[in-house]
């Protein structure tokens, strides 16, 4: 329940019961057969029970009400001030936080027992009080002053019918007990009622259930979690680069930005979730610096509204860079802020930038201001065929923890996987749901990310659920059944390229589950496959895949030494055969885990230099046997035929279409490598080679 917040009430102590049902009327244990009652002004809090105990009116003789009041609440509930052992009457309760007044009224006499903790024990006490009783109503008020006019409490209160085979009932909470004649000690549940007494509460408002009040300075290097928290005035809750913190509720910052405070270091970042409110906050980013043109990127993103660039950490210097994309220009989408073309004076909550910075100036940066809680509006995906990167869109998490790319909601058309930006090498990492580099599609707090669509009308939201705890900005590999992972090395370098076969898979690139390779900002060698003319990330084939030739490309800017290594055959289901063919060199090697191949790369080589050739995925093979095996791969409309041992071969090649009409079909005589120029158009194919020696090969093809 939520209601309409409310200013200050005064009760008057007459007998009428004057409280606001709509919002200070609770329902107890005894649901709605004993009502509780709790509002204050600026000098009094007021409390109140009206209905039945199990044997008649509450007012009858012979009740005594109970109320518990935590006048210094600590975010550790048995912390502070005063005790969790309750005075003992006919039970002997232990509370769920650390009380240090106590009041009670006795029904057959109207006698009043007021109570302090102080010295390790309960002391009488002489606070101001007023209160009157009816006939079934009961309403108190306590001077504030008289208590140490506390910013906040924490409170619970019930009633005992006082004789033996009486029942406790009335608790307030409604959860903080359940009704019972047995007598003696009880431990109360860990639920309580936490106001601020300050206008603008309503008290029966389930925010206020099992709130929590942060009061000094308070540091979080662990998990917690909570129900609701504020932040007193002159209060400080941090939470340091281990911490991580969950407000299942709101969070309200009754001070400045400087009293919530997120921190940042090179071993990880603060986390914080919450689900309703705008508290102000000082979050804090730690970001690697540029040692060389290939390290020290980062996509950023804001997690505060309305802060300003211009004076902030984040105003690149000499030789550092910040820039926005623009999905809609023809050429030149990086606009640079230090180049006159970037457009934005505030960081835009959702939009993610490109961010370098040289070693010396300030790190971690920081963001003041607002925070943004809840599900966010949609973002609108951009789509312009004329671009030079028609629906990409640099997006960003607009939250203080990490979000599941997985629990993002996408519309139909949006590519089903993400790209991030690795700061170390400056390459892309990407995750499709099920696979990928960037483990578990975790995007960490403050990270912008890539997302594509192939169509405008497009969007994603980030809701509040899809928000995690993560400190660690990239991880390993994951691999999902039957996918395999190729990694090109260098002495300082690994990219990775992904090959998954599934059932909702085709050969052709599918939005949901297939990855681009979208190619990074510096020098880092980079690994892709390839089909027609894309280029992927993450290759999803089908399960049923027959034999099969995928080409692997490598963007290579230096000679020299490298390798290939495979990693994943241990999660296919059934036995798979596969060889990689060196298209330069003519040399085959079976794969298998473990493996790395060694080659040379010299300027000048194909970068579409390597094929992976398949015999048939979980144990189908319907072609010709692995000795006297043919590769065929297309680039383009260029379809290639290879022998991959370089043997001398002769015979005929035949391209029907989809309905069986032959489109092209050409002899050839004496060659191991035979490249047929065509001219179709996009589609599906059958490729068949009829050697002159009696063997046939047939393969299916896409032209792109």
């Amino acid at each position: 329940m939520s209601v309409a917040a409310q200013s200050y009430h005064t009760i008057t102590i007459d007998g009428n019961n004057d409280f606001n049902v709509s919002g200070e009327r609770m329902e107890t244990t005894s649901d709605t057969a004993l009502y509780a009652y709790v509002t204050w002004d600026t000098n009094y809090i007021y409390f109140g029970f009206s209905g039945s105990s199990p044997a008649g009116k509450v007012t009858d003789g012979n009740r005594v009400y109970h109320i518990y009041i935590d006048t210094d609440p600590q975010t550790t509930l048995k912390s502070g001030n005063g005790t969790d052992d309750g005075l003992t009457w006919r039970w002997d309760p232990t509370l769920p936080f650390y009380a240090d007044y106590h009041y009670a009224f006795k029904t057959v006499d109207n006698t009043e027992y007021k109570n302090y903790y102080s010295s390790g024990s309960w002391n009488g006490a002489s606070f101001t009080t007023s209160n009157w009783k009816g006939s079934g109503y009961w309403e108190l008020s306590i001077s504030q002053t008289d208590i140490g006019s506390p910013d906040a409490i924490n409170v619970v209160m019930y009633v005992e019918e006082d004789w033996s085979g009486g029942s406790i009932c009335g608790g307030l909470p409604s959860n903080l007990f359940t009704n019972t004649s047995t007598q003696g000690a009880i431990t109360f549940n860990d639920y309580w009622k936490g106001y601020q007494l300050k206008s603008g509460i309503t008290p029966n408002d389930d925010v206020y259930d099992n709130r929590r009040f942060v009061s000094g300075s308070e540091t979080i290097s662990t998990s917690e979690t909570w129900s609701g928290l504020t932040i007193l005035p002159g209060a400080t809750l941090t939470i340091d680069p281990s911490g991580s913190l969950m407000i299942d509720g709101d969070l309200v910052n009754d001070g400045t930005a400087s009293q919530l405070v997120i921190q940042s270091s090179s071993s990880g970042t603060g986390s914080l979730i919450f689900f309703s409110g705008t508290p102000s906050a000082t979050v804090q980013r730690y970001m690697t610096t540029y040692t060389t043109d290939d390290n020290g990127w980062h996509l950023l993103s804001t997690p505060v509204t309305g802060f300003t660039i211009s004076g902030s950490d984040f105003a690149p210097g000499t030789d550092e860079d910040l820039y926005e994309f623009d999905e809609t220009a023809s050429s030149q989408n990086w606009l640079n802020y230090n180049g006159g073309t970037f457009g934005d004076s505030e960081f835009q909550l959702q939009k993610g930038y490109l961010v370098a910075y040289k070693s010396g100036t300030t790190n971690p940066k920081t963001f003041t201001g607002n925070l943004t809680s809840g599900n966010q509006s949609a973002i609108n995906l951009s789509y312009t065929s004329s671009s030079s990167y028609p629906g990409w869109n640099l997006v960003g998490n607009p939250f203080t923890s990490a979000i599941d790319w997985d629990n993002i909601t996408k519309t139909t058309n949006v590519n089903g996987t993400v790209y991030v930006l690795r700061a170390s090498d400056g390459t892309y990492i990407s995750w499709n749901g099920s696979t990928g580099n960037l483990t578990d599609g975790i995007i960490p707090a403050m990270q912008g990310f890539f997302v594509n669509t192939d169509r405008t009308g497009e969007s994603i939201t980030i809701t509040s659920g899809s928000q995690v705890h993560s400190s660690i900005y990239y991880k390993s590999n994951k691999l999902a059944p039957n996918t395999f992972v190729v990694s090109l090395n260098s002495d300082k370098t690994s990219n990775e390229t992904f090959v998954q076969f599934r059932d909702d898979a085709t050969e052709s690139f599918d939005m949901a589950i297939d990855g681009y390779k979208l190619f990074g900002l510096g020098s880092t060698p980079e690994i892709y496959s390839k089909t027609g003319e894309t280029l992927y990330s993450i290759n999803c084939l089908p399960s049923n895949l027959g034999e099969y030739d995928l080409l692997l490309g490598t963007k290579i800017q230096k000679s020299g030494k490298y390798s290939l290594s495979f990693k994943g055959f241990d999660t296919f289901v059934n036995k798979t055969d596969i060889t990689l063919v060196d298209l330069k060199t003519g040399e085959s090697v079976n794969l298998e885990s473990g493996l790395e191949y060694q080659f040379v790369n010299e300027d000048g080589d194909n970068p579409d230099r390597f094929i992976l050739h398949f015999y048939g995925v979980n144990g189908i093979n319907n072609f010709i046997s692995a000795d006297n095996r043919i590769i065929v791969f297309v680039s383009g409309k260029t379809v290639t035929v290879k022998s991959p041992e370089n043997k001398l071969m002769s015979g005929k090649i035949f391209i029907s279409n989809m309905l069986g009409q032959t489109v092209f079909e050409k002899d050839f005589l004496n060659s191991s490598n035979q490249n047929f120029s065509t001219n179709l158009t996009r589609g599906v194919y059958i490729v068949n080679i009829r050697l002159n020696n009696g063997l046939q090969s047939s393969r299916k093809i896409i032209i792109e």
